[in-house]
């Protein structure tokens, strides 16, 4: 495979590399550490510039919380073309910096959700563009399937106003009461996990949903679960 500057020959690992940026759309390195299984972080970095010069993935940088700049990785046209998923390539200029980018954050986020999940557990995860029901106007997040249950997922980086969580409330019973969902998922009932990046705003939410229903929704910070793992039960 070459793109006229470089050629690579596909290992078992890349493809899963670039399956896994197909499904999530952005990793870091560290995701893509855990994902793909490098034990070095040289070695990472060596397939991941190969993988760069072959056209196969771009590179941008992200801010981090203590102000430093890391790395993180999508899929280009070629690379999606390579794994036959629709082409979910990133539209920024490559090396670009994506500071403030709310899009980016949210996805990396849901790529550690999506790892926490599939550690140790067989899940179907799926995401959407458009409603799950065409009558109901509800994209969720993310979709976790196992063989015993279905959890729609809602990822909240405290940015969207309460009035927003309100309609999504209404719009969840609905979509549960309607049954409308059982065309989609291979489950008779679903649960909506809420996961938030602070105490304050998970109870923040749990009082203002609970002010619509006590039923389907369930509440963690993201901090819980890279302390105790995501099926852990400490669920709220």
């Amino acid at each position: 495979m070459t793109n006229g500057t470089d050629r690579v020959v596909l290992q078992p690992r890349d493809r899963l590399l670039l399956e896994k940026l197909g499904l999530l759309r952005l990793l870091d390195r560290i995701q893509i550490e855990q994902l793909a299984g490098f034990h070095s972080v040289s070695r990472a970095n060596v397939r991941l510039a190969k993988l760069r010069r072959a056209g196969l993935i771009t590179r941008y940088f992200s801010a981090t919380t203590t102000g430093s700049r890391r790395s993180v990785y999508a899929l280009t046209k070629q690379g999606s073309a390579m794994v036959c998923v629709p082409d979910v390539s990133f539209k920024r200029k490559p090396d670009s910096i994506l500071l403030g980018n709310s899009f980016a954050t949210h996805q990396l986020a849901l790529s550690d959700i999506y790892i926490g999940a599939a550690t140790g557990q067989s899940i179907r995860w799926r995401t959407y563009s458009v409603p799950l029901v065409p009558s109901i106007p509800l994209i969720p997040d993310a979709l976790i399937e196992t063989s015993a249950q279905a959890f729609f997922l809602e990822m909240d980086l405290g940015t969207e106003p309460l009035p927003v969580w309100s309609r999504k409330v209404t719009l969840y019973i609905k979509l549960a009461a309607s049954g409308a969902f059982r065309e989609h998922i291979n489950h008779p009932k679903f649960a909506v996990l809420v996961l938030t990046e602070t105490d304050d705003r998970l109870e923040q939410l749990r009082r203002h949903i609970t002010k619509q229903t006590q039923k389907l929704f369930w509440f963690r910070t993201l901090s819980i679960i890279q302390r105790q793992g995501f099926w852990a039960d400490s669920w709220l």
